[in-house]
C-alpha cells in the first residue's frame, strides 16, 4: 500500500506521517514534561481554541527542562480520547509517496514511543508514523491504567 506522506525530523531521526492525517503544521507554545506522563508525552500546548497534548516520539535533546518552549508540531485530525494530539517535529523536509512495510529490526530502539506505532518504508533510515495505532493507543481503552478500588 502506498501512502502520501508528510516527513519530518523528530530529534534527528526521519518520520512520515500520513498527510491524511494531519490537519495542519502548527507552531504550539508548549509546557513540559507532564509529570506522571509517559516520556513520549511531550507536554501540553494551545492551539487555537483547542488544549494540544504533544507527542515526543523520540527522546528529547539534552538540556530541555518543563520550561515553556515554541515548537512545531503536525496537529492530527483525529480527537481521541478526548483530546487533541500533535505530533512535535523539528522540521518538514517535504512530501513523499511511501509503500508501507514491516519495521526493520532495531528501527523502534531511537524512539520512546510504543513499537506498534512505527512502520516500514523500505528505507531503513525513515520511519512512518501509524497514526491508526496511534489513536488507538490514545484511545479510551490506551495507556492509561485502570481505577484501583480503595
Amino acid at each position: 500500500m502506498n501512502l502520501d506522506c508528510i516527513e519530518a525530523l523528530v530529534s534527528g531521526r526521519r518520520i512520515a506521517v500520513p498527510v491524511r492525517s494531519v490537519e495542519r503544521l502548527a507552531e504550539l507554545d508548549v509546557r513540559g514534561p507532564v509529570p506522571l506522563a509517559h516520556p513520549w508525552v511531550g507536554g501540553l500546548g494551545r492551539s487555537e481554541a483547542d488544549a494540544v497534548v504533544t507527542l515526543a516520539l523520540a527522546p528529547p535533546e539534552p538540556g530541555r527542562d518543563g520550561r515553556a518552549r515554541t515548537t512545531a508540531a503536525l496537529v492530527l485530525k483525529e480527537r481521541t480520547g478526548g483530546a487533541r494530539w500533535a505530533i512535535e517535529v523539528d522540521r518538514v523536509l517535504g512530501f513523499r509517496q511511501l509503500a508501507v512495510g514491516p519495521l526493520p529490526d532495531g528501527a523502534a530502539r531511537s524512539f520512546q514511543c510504543p513499537a506498534e506505532w512505527l512502520a516500514g518504508t523500505g528505507d531503513d533510515t525513515l520511519v512512518l508514523v501509524d497514526t491508526e495505532a496511534v489513536g488507538f493507543g490514545l484511545g479510551a481503552s490506551g495507556p492509561t491504567t485502570p481505577d484501583v478500588r480503595a
